[in-house]
């Protein structure tokens, strides 16, 4: 367990200039802070990195663990495209290893799926258990990057189920005034 809260801990100088703030007890990163630039293979093998996705939509970065729940997480995700593309928003899921043909066939439908072989970017992202493991959680950013909230199974919390994701990005969207019409007349 920590002993010191984060905030209690004097900013580095990283964090002053707008990287992102890591709680230490869990390792995750903290909302209000841009997600950490990762670049990962898809399971075809083309490189994909997340800030391409910058300014264009919000995303849901799923980092799979070992959990046999995860696979029935993501079919609910899939059969609720519309809802999330109504968001503007793109769901991608980090394997902790190749996955099995049941999500190499959703990845085809609607989730794209990003390999992570040596679990280093699960590990970045405090997706590991205390054993090192890969463990589930959820991060949501806005268009911009921006880490808005951040769910882990970690510590025997629980993720948000998918009305409550949809909630956040309609949430976000409401939030964004650069994505909505100007209110003020022509």
């Amino acid at each position: 367990m920590c002993a010191m809260k984060n905030s209690d801990k004097p900013m580095l100088q990283a964090e002053v200039g707008g990287g992102g703030r890591v709680d230490t007890c869990e390792g995750l990163q903290r909302p209000g802070y841009m997600v950490h630039d990762f670049s990962l293979p898809t399971i075809s093998g083309n490189r994909i990195r997340i800030s391409d996705y910058r300014g264009r939509a919000s995303l849901v970065l799923f980092f799979l663990g070992n959990s046999s729940k995860d696979n029935g997480f993501l079919k609910e995700l899939a059969g609720r495209k519309n809802e999330l593309t109504e968001q503007e928003a793109i769901v991608i899921a980090i394997a902790p290893h190749m996955p099995g043909i049941e999500l190499q066939k959703m990845a085809a439908k609607f989730v794209l799926v990003l390999v992570d072989e040596d679990t280093k970017i699960h590990r970045q992202f405090g997706a590991v258990d205390q054993q090192g493991q890969p463990a589930s959680v959820i991060y949501i950013t806005d268009k911009f990057g921006e880490v808005v909230s951040v769910h882990s199974e970690l510590n025997h919390k629980q993720l948000p189920n998918i009305s409550e994701i949809v909630k956040t990005l309609e949430f976000i969207s409401h939030q964004c005034p650069e994505c909505e019409p100007s209110e003020w007349p022509r």
